[in-house]
Order: C-alpha cells, then structure tokens, then sequence
C-alpha cells in the first residue's frame, strides 16, 4: 500500500516536472542564438520533431536531424536545445517510471478472482448497462411500466410484484418512494400515500384527497359504509382495542365494542355516524347487555353479572379505549362536509388526485388506530370476490414507516391477491425486525420472499445491515493464491487456485456505500433477474403547492362541558363501583350522570366548587 502510494505521489511530480521544464524552456525562456535573437517553439518544432523521432531509430528523421544540428550549430543553439530537452526527457521519464510502477502494485495489488455461482454487484454505467438490458428483456415480453431511470423503465408485470423499499432514517427512503409515486401520477394510477411528515399533502400536485381527523381540510370516514358486516366489526374493534398484558380483558372488551357496531349495522344499516357509535358505546350496563342479547349473544357472558368484579374490569378496558371514539365524533361531524368510503375508492379510486392518509405525531396512537383501520378494510376489500381481476388496473399502497401500524389481519392476503387484481403495496421500513415484531418471525419472515422488487438505501452498520447482506446472498469465486516458500537459500513461487463462499456486498459497504450523494441516492435494486444493481437515483425537487396541516378547530378549541344528546343514557360504572375497583377517595365526574352522581369532580364537590367561583 505505501509503495503504490509513493509510486503515485512520483508519478505525479514526474508528469507535473516535465510539463513546467517544458513551459520554462521553449515558451517562457527560449533558447538565445549567439546573435542575441530568441528561437520560439514554433520556429525549434520542425527539429524537435525529427530529433524525438531519431531517438526510435527512424532513418529519415536521423538524416533530418543531422541538417538540423548543423544549423543549430551555425547559430549556437544545438547545445543550448540539447541541455533542455535532455532535462524534459529525463523527467518525463522518471513520471513514467513511477506510473508503471503504480499500474503494477494495483495490479498485484488485486486479488485476482473468478465468480463461479451466485449474484454479481454491478456499479456505476455497467450497473446501468444491465440492468437497462434486464429490463428492456422483461418489457419485450410484458409490457413497459414505469420509468425507474429515464433508460431504465419497469415492466408492467415487475410492477404488479410489489415493493419493499429498506433504508434507515436520513438514507433515502423518501427520495426513493417519491420517484415512484410521480411517476404512478402522472399515469393517472390510483395512490393511497400514507402520509407521516406533512411533505406529501405539501408537495404532491394534483388535487389530494386528504383523510386526517387533526386537519381542517379532511374528508369524514364514512365508517358505516365500510363496516358492513360482523366480521369488519371484529377487525374495527381490534384496532380500537388492541391486546393488552392479559388478553381476556382486551378480548372481552372488543366483544362489547362488536355487539355496539353489530347493533348499529342491524337498526341503521349503513346510515350511521360517529356521533351514533359515541351514543351506544356510552350507554348503561343494563342497556348494553339488553343490545348485546338481541344482536350479538357472544358478548353476554362479560356483561353479567353485572356487579361482578370480572364484569367491572372488562367495562373499565372497554370505556378506557371509547374515548377514540370521542374523538372521532367531534373532529368527524357530518354537518355539510363530504364522506369517503375506502371500499369505494377501491372500486373507483379518481385519477391525478392521490388519497393522503395522514399521520398526526401529535396524536400518535390516534393516528395508527384510524390508519390501521382504512388500511385494514382496504387488504379486505382487496380479497373480495367484488373487486374482479385485472391486468389494466394499478392502485399504488405508498405505506412509509409501514411497522408502526398495528397489525393488519388481511395484508398477507393483500400480497397474495393484490398482483392479480392490480393492486400493488410499496412498503417502506427501517429495519425487518420491526415487521418481526408486529407480525411475528414467521409471518414477517415470508414476506421478503413474497415481495419481487427490493431497493436497499443505506442501513446503519447493526444487525439490520448484516441482515440485508445476507438477504443479497453470497457467491462463490475461484481466487488465485501465490504462496512464496524459502529453501537451501532459494526462493519460489507457486500460485494456486482457491474456491471461497463471500457475501456478495458487506454490511459496511451497505452502511458507508449507499444513501444520499451529491447528485442523488445511491441504492441497491434486486430482484430484477439474480444480480445486484448499485444506481444512482437523481434528487426530486418539488415546491410547496399547500400547507402541510391546516389544524382542525378541535386540535385548539378549549374543552367544554358535555351534553348528552339523550338523556336517558348513564354511565357504564357508577361512582361507587369506580371507588370500589380503583380505591378511589373520590372517583371523577361521570360523563353523563344524575345530579347526585354529578357531584364528583376532581376531589371536590360542586357546592365547594360554586362558593370559590362567588
């Protein structure tokens, strides 16, 4: 390493010696004729010309050459001419010297190998070169899809394979799913883009269709259009109650939650609203236990007794998690303002305007509770016979920091169906031990094969950049050996052949190698045949159409005191049974109580309350 450096280092001062003797010597201080007069280069080329020619042995130019130094000789430049292109030369000659060495050490240098099974990583042109020659093979027999490179287009049939783009934070990720959601735009695909930053409603053009409970702009959830029967109202109230460290008291509570939505399904069809699920999840014990018994009987045996302590701390789980639903009748009135049904958008979803499900950091647990829900109905929907195949069809799942939702029931089935039915997912994580974690290590573990397109940005050296060099896969090559052995005083060399197994590309290659550059984001795109390919993506730049969040009045508007819009419902837990579960002194004011319980509130009472105020 040292001497290939330093042989370099000489290369360099050789080339850089030789080009200022020669400035110097013929441009800047030309040789001086005995009669004072200056012999530019232009008027010494001729005889240079024949002189470095004579010097390999050429006839004519020696024969040139010796007029040329009678002359010179004639005019006292010959000795003056030899001196500095003798300097030149030597120098030359000395830059020359020290690159061949350097060419040597770089070649010695390498290990000479030869890949015999496995992937090859290709970079730069020649990764451009084929991975352009792979695709346009895949284009000739399906049809061209989407231009990943302004060279490189997808084919129609790579498209429908889905997507699973891997890349820690600040390594590319968005860049990434941003070349594809433009390019599904301005076809005129249907987009779902699963907004967590506020830049998509920002920056997207066309008119967004924006669902977010926390923004002004929003459309309302039509959730009585999408909860159509009893099994959606099991998967809705496993995203509103997810499992807790015992799971009966999660799992009773979520048949209470079904028997209310069952409830709603059978007496107004699909002409409910939030404010009407609000009404019913609030209601009495006795009241829900006579709407569980005519709608859904599974969830009698955790309303009664009703005075048991079992039965207390299933409706304790159950109201802890109604205050959701709160939420959602307050932001999602349906005064004046446009419902949207998830399941219609499926069937029908309008072109040059993408559906943003925005995600509230503010509001994170909200956030995943309305997300997972949609998304949710949404992989339903997508296995259902009403929704027929098609090959013409393409709705685009954009699902960025997809593991932060909680699971989703139907996703695998989504993967499975949705490539027959033009429906493709884009999933974007961080880390596959995030997908173990919320799916569990088998579920999670299929996944990567199930998916056909992968683009790897950069991984922080950890486990997860091992684990995305062992996904890569390895290769075997033959590598020669030089051993060198000593005997007697005599030295020899003998070189071999010697098969290995070697990753295809480390995890600090994937850590240093890849993420964000100068001119754009350098991924590893795989899965398009077996080899690997190592491209640069160009920067996206797109201006600020609108504001990110316009905040809902609800996100600021101080609380005020509820009123019941019946007044015949009661609180599920009256104070007493409050006191008696929680060891409360003094348990707070009921929602909707009578006037005796209503003098609860905070430790004090309400005349105590009424003589501060005078």
């Amino acid at each position: 390493m040292r001497l290939k450096l330093i042989s370099l280092l000489l290369a360099v001062l050789g080339f850089a010696g030789a080009f200022l003797i020669w400035k110097l010597s013929f441009e800047i201080y030309p040789p001086m004729a005995s009669d004072g007069a200056y012999y530019p280069y232009e008027v010494l080329k001729p005889c240079l010309s024949e002189r470095l020619l004579s010097l390999f042995g050429d006839q004519n130019a020696t024969m040139n050459w010796q007029s040329c130094a009678q002359s010179l000789q004639h005019y006292d430049l010959l000795d003056a001419l030899n001196f500095r292109l003798t300097a030149f030369l030597w120098v030359l000659g000395f830059g020359l010297v020290s690159f061949l060495t350097f060419a040597l050490c770089v070649r010695w240098g390498r290990s000479r190998f030869r890949i015999l099974r496995g992937p090859r990583l290709y970079k730069g042109r020649e990764a451009l070169r084929k991975l352009g020659r792979a695709c346009r093979k895949e284009c000739r027999r399906f049809g061209t899809g989407l231009a990943l490179l302004p060279s490189v287009s997808l084919s129609r049939d790579r498209e429908t394979l889905h997507h699973l783009i891997w890349g820690s934070v600040g390594g590319g990720k968005t860049q990434t799913m941003l070349r594809y959601i433009l390019e599904a735009y301005r076809r005129g695909d249907g987009l779902l883009v699963l907004d967590t930053k506020g830049d998509m409603m920002s920056r997207l053009p066309g008119y967004p269709l924006l669902i977010a409970p926390h923004d002004k702009r929003s459309l309302v959830w039509d959730v009585a259009a999408d909860c159509r029967t009893r099994q959606d109202a099991r998967e809705l109230a496993a995203r509103f109650i997810p499992d807790s460290h015992d799971q009966m008291w999660s799992n009773a509570a979520r048949e209470i939650f079904v028997a209310c939505l069952v409830y709603l399904q059978a007496t107004k069809k699909q002409d409910w609203t939030w404010k009407d699920l609000h009404s019913v999840v609030t209601l009495d014990v006795s009241s829900l236990t006579e709407l569980a018994s005519l709608y859904h009987p599974d969830a009698l045996r955790n309303l009664s007794p009703p005075d048991s302590r079992t039965t207390q701390s299933t409706l304790a789980t159950f109201q802890a998690h109604m205050s959701v639903v709160a939420v959602f009748a307050e932001a999602w009135s349906y005064e004046d303002r446009e419902r949207f049904s998830i399941r219609q958008w499926l069937h029908n979803p309008p072109s040059f305007r993408p559906l943003i499900l925005q995600h509230d950091p503010a509001y994170p647990d909200l956030s995943r509770i309305w997300v997972g829900s949609m998304v949710s109905f949404l992989a339903s929907a997508v296995g259902s016979p009403s929704l027929y195949e098609s090959k013409e069809r393409r709705i685009w799942l954009f699902l960025d920091e997809f593991p932060q939702l909680h699971p989703i029931r139907h996703f695998s089935s989504l993967i499975e169906l949705g490539r027959s039915k033009g429906v493709i997912a884009v999933l974007g994580v961080q880390d596959l031990a995030q997908l173990r974690a919320t799916y569990g290590r088998e579920q999670a573990g299929a996944w990567p094969g199930m998916i056909g397109t992968k683009v790897i940005t950069r991984i922080n050296l950890s486990e997860s950049a091992r684990e995305a060099s062992l996904l890569i896969g390895e290769q075997e090559v033959e590598r020669s050996v030089k051993q060198v052995s000593r005997s007697r005083g005599n030295v020899s060399t003998t070189t071999s052949m010697h098969k290995e197994r070697r990753p295809v590309i480390t995890a600090s290659e994937i850590a240093d190698d890849l993420g964000p550059q100068k001119k754009g984001v350098r991924v590893l795109l795989m899965g398009i045949g077996r080899d690997v390919y190592e491209i640069d993506l160009p920067y996206i730049s797109l201006p600020e159409l609108r504001p990110g969040t316009v905040p809902a009045e609800w996100t600021y508007k101080g609380p005020e005191r509820f009123k019941a819009a019946n007044d015949n419902l009661r609180p599920m837990l009256t104070p007493e049974q409050l006191e008696q579960f929680y060891g409360l002194h003094q348990p707070p004011r009921p929602i909707n109580g009578t006037e005796e319980e209503g003098r609860y509130c905070n430790g004090y009472d309400d005349d105590d309350d009424d003589e501060e105020r005078d």
